[in-house]
């Protein structure tokens, strides 16, 4: 069961530092209406960092 649990939690980890490469991606490239969504749509799934991410670049 432990290691489930390790597995999954590195799954949630790949999402998350690809979703964050993505937004990386799209603020160097300036699309800016890209960005919001990316990360609104990952919001609910993983909380606490994701949801301060997005309180930052709404100003984009």
């Amino acid at each position: 069961a432990e290691e489930e649990r390790d597995e999954h939690l590195l799954i949630l980890l790949a999402k998350q530092v690809r979703l964050a490469a993505e937004v990386y991606e799209c603020l160097q490239t300036n699309k800016r209406t890209v960005a919001p969504t990316a990360i609104d749509s990952n919001t609910i799934s993983v909380a606490p960092p994701t949801h301060r991410m997005s309180q930052g670049y709404q100003g984009f």
